[in-house]
């Protein structure tokens, strides 16, 4: 029996420790991809979408580091209060209307520590999403949350940090948790939730001292600066559409094969995470072509889904994106699901079914 491994899904796609594609000769048995997976997913993170809670593993802050662009940004404008604000700034810039709306509608948090800028996102809208700092040396992520999660997210750090200790965010002293007594150095801040989000603050900093500093530094910036400040590969609304055909080009396409969901409003993210959607959109589209076929004894129909899904490597999409990111997950359920392996590709296309391709 195939094991179910959309618990891990979100974390997997995209994030995954270096490991050199042309050596991926995984044999696809039950122990051994299990244990191939296991010795991959040890060291990956949940997705901050939560609406499916995967409560207590921690999720550090270095992931990012994988596939992520990094963007120079310049410095952070000050703040006239250190609170989170929700209100609009009548004199916008020309930013796209649901890069505001989601600027809007999350905290906007940054720190103006000399050194650190944004290196990263992940795939975020109004009430949850993700951004990645770092001082060159040191990471941090600054999660946000829908707030009706606040309570269950407190409780649960309390049982995964059980050395609390405090660190002061604009101006509040915070119970913060330490995810590893013996490392001693990886913390979590929550702040309280305000209007329809909370806020976790995560970093290995290599000192509690120096953590304490970065998040003394963490201010609310306005709608312009926390725009300003997001990396170049942050996909808007109005760019979306045309980096899919992008990136479908030259890729087969099943019988049938609907893209409108992919295009629809997803909030922001980056061009990565739009990959990933794209290229599990598609290769879902093949495995139901395939598990009809297979059910009808229509054997072209077979025939046609199963090379589709053996070539997904070459496909420009994944050839094209970083090896060590989502083309390794794809490439262990495509393995998986053609020679009878224990991981179901329908688990990627229940996940994705589930959460929507944003």
């Amino acid at each position: 029996m195939k094991n179910s491994a959309s618990g891990e899904l979100r974390g997997l796609i995209g994030r995954s420790d270096p490991v050199d594609v042309e050596a991926l000769a995984i044999e696809v048995t039950s122990t051994g991809l299990g244990a191939e997976l296991r010795g991959r997913s040890a060291s990956l993170t949940e997705s901050p979408r939560c609406d499916a809670i995967s409560l207590g593993a921690p999720r550090r802050a270095s992931r990012i580091a994988t596939v992520f662009a990094v963007a120079t940004i310049s410095a952070v404008a000050a703040v006239a209060a250190l609170r989170l604000q929700t209100e609009v700034d009548p004199a916008q810039p020309a930013y796209a209307a649901e890069a505001i709306e989601v600027a809007m509608a999350n905290p906007r948090l940054y720190v103006s520590a000399p050194g650190w800028r944004v290196t990263g996102v992940d795939q975020f809208d109004v009430d949850g999403g993700e951004i990645y700092l770092s001082d060159g040396t040191y990471d941090l992520q600054i999660t946000w949350y829908p707030a009706r999660y606040y309570d269950t997210y407190y409780d649960d750090r309390t049982s995964v940090g059980p050395y609390p200790t405090t660190a002061t965010v604009l101006g509040q002293e915070l119970r913060t948790v330490r995810y590893d007594e013996a490392a001693d150095t990886d913390f979590a801040t929550i702040l309280p939730a305000r209007g329809a989000v909370f806020v976790e603050i995560r970093g290995d900093l290599g000192s509690l001292a120096y953590y304490r500093e970065v998040l003394a530094s963490v201010e609310v910036v306005d709608i312009d600066t926390w725009l300003g400040a997001l990396p170049d590969d942050v996909v808007f609304q109005d760019e979306r559409s045309d980096l899919i055909d992008q990136m479908l080009e030259g890729v087969p396409l099943p019988a049938g094969f609907d893209d409108a969901a992919l295009r629809e409003d997803h909030g922001l993210g980056s061009t990565r995470a739009l990959q990933a959607q794209v290229v599990t959109t598609v290769g879902c589209g093949w495995y139901h072509q395939l598990e009809s076929a297979r059910q009808t004894g229509n054997e072209p129909a077979r025939r046609e889904a199963s090379a589709a899904l053996a070539g997904s490597s070459q496909w420009p999409v994944v050839a094209d994106a970083d090896p060590d990111g989502f083309p390794y997950l794809l490439k262990v359920y495509v393995r998986s699901e053609l020679n009878d392996g224990p991981y179901n590709f329908s688990d990627l296309c229940k996940e994705l079914a589930a959460e929507g391709p944003g």
